[in-house]
């Protein structure tokens, strides 16, 4: 039986595609590149903040190290990564090199 079949979709809207970004420079991430460590240092007082750190395929390497002022990156295989910096605010998402 090879009929046809019809549909609706009446559920329709806008939609955020993506969390507020905040601007770069309330946050400073050092040294990049890096072998070892990446500082951070939140250029706001008594800012609380959380860490994601991903792959370039989107696996999350860390999750949600809460209000960190250094991150190990020691083990990471050399290559690029993105960083998700999640404040009350917004997301910075902050690309760091592994060498």
């Amino acid at each position: 039986m090879n009929t046809p079949a019809y549909f609706c979709i009446d559920n329709v809207g806008n939609y955020p595609l993506s969390a507020v970004e905040i601007s770069k420079n309330k946050f400073s991430v050092y040294p990049n590149p890096s072998s070892n460590f990446i500082n951070l240092k939140s250029l706001e007082k008594n800012d609380e903040y959380m860490i994601s750190i991903f792959d370039i395929f989107g696996k999350e390497i860390i999750h949600n190290l809460k209000n960190p002022k250094q991150i190990d990156i020691s083990y990471f295989v050399k290559g690029q990564y993105i960083m998700k910096i999640e404040t009350k605010n917004g997301v910075i998402n902050e690309r760091i090199l592994k060498i």
